[in-house]
């Protein structure tokens, strides 16, 4: 209904003025236009619901567009996306817009996606064709000089990491109310705190076994068939005393199953905050598939009686009519906007 719905602006918005040519038949674009911000909001959407890890990104600024007609009705998005990271799971699918972004009091996380998408305003067809997104958390001493009382973020590996998910885990699948046993698929994020005496959160994702809720942590358990086995993302903490006591609490929510699989369409690496080393390995193959050109070589899947468009480079200039985000009030707003690895917006799509 979303889709529809910025569609149906996409069809009011569609006649705007010619931009300047770039190169290869592209033109430059406004990030101020409503048909660029549409077209923005379809593309972060797709890429949200392509990514099987992590949490939902929401848009926090569109900082270069250009087009490409296709045909008499389709165009082609290359844009550039300042993105921060929300509380949602991806694997809740929920709307990006549905979904609170995460606060100073929680580490924020930002980063930047590159996309390039296709609509056909007549035929209604959205598709998304490749993206790739860095993201990086705020730095801990930002956070703290703000929020001095504020857990950090800590390896998702950590000892009592792996203690807080085993205790909190076992304490869903004993009190949870449901029939089968959940096993642990991937920590998401794990941070760490002080208060009185150190405390531990985690925050996970699980997927139904095949083993009733009574079976032992050590018991074989597969997991069930992809159209019978539910996931879930949970919360869990633990909170040590200096007597050794300790107490776990967890909080889940389960997801319907789901069997449609999706070809992955890019990728979202993880950097770690400014101030620490970052060493990018860029490997030839890779750099070679990012910036081909993808000919219309074979029919449109939805469209009948049309190729597909053929996706080109990723533009090399940032458009006229584009600019950064101003740095406004917010912690994560001001750290965007000093951060020079989003100023170099041309290397996070080739590297």
């Amino acid at each position: 209904m979303k889709h529809y719905m910025l569609l149906s602006l996409l069809l009011a918005l569609w006649c705007v003025p010619g931009a300047p040519v770039a190169h290869g038949g592209m033109k430059e674009g406004s990030c101020e236009d409503a048909l660029a911000m549409a077209a923005a909001g379809l593309a972060l959407s797709e890429i949200n619901l392509d990514r099987t890890e992590g949490f939902v990104f929401a848009l926090h600024h569109l900082s270069n567009v250009h087009t490409a007609q296709h045909g008499e009705n389709g165009m082609v998005f290359y844009l550039t996306l300042d993105v921060v990271e929300t509380i949602c799971s991806v694997h809740s699918k929920k709307d990006w817009k549905a979904c609170e972004i995460r606060d100073t009091t929680s580490t924020p996380v930002y980063g930047q996606c590159k996309a390039a998408i296709y609509i056909s305003k007549v035929h209604r067809v959205v598709r998304l064709y490749k993206y790739n997104c860095i993201v990086r958390p705020v730095p801990a001493f930002r956070v703290h000089a703000t929020c001095p009382d504020c857990p950090s973020l800590i390896g998702k590996d950590d000892p009592k990491i792996q203690e807080t998910v085993s205790l909190s885990l076992e304490k869903f699948n004993r009190e949870g109310g449901l029939s089968n046993r959940f096993t642990l698929l991937q920590v998401s994020r794990a941070s760490a705190g002080w208060f009185n005496w150190w405390y531990y959160n985690v925050e996970y994702t699980i997927q139904e076994t095949t083993c009733l809720s009574t079976a032992g942590a050590a018991d074989p358990c597969p997991l069930l068939g992809c159209g019978f086995s539910h996931k879930g993302f949970c919360k869990g903490s633990l909170f040590s005393t200096p007597s050794g006591s300790t107490d776990t609490s967890v909080d889940c929510e389960i997801y319907e199953p789901e069997c449609a699989e999706r070809e992955k369409k890019g990728r979202v690496r993880s950097l770690p905050a400014t101030g620490q080393m970052v060493i990018l390995r860029c490997r030839m193959s890779r750099l070679r598939t990012d910036l081909r050109v993808t000919l219309s070589l074979k029919e449109d899947p939805q469209i009948p009686g049309q190729v597909e468009p053929s996706i080109l480079p990723f533009p090399k200039v940032v458009s006229a009519n584009c600019s950064p985000a101003a740095a406004g009030e917010t912690l994560v707003g001001k750290v965007f906007s000093e951060d020079p690895m989003f100023k170099k917006w041309w290397a996070i799509w080739t590297c």
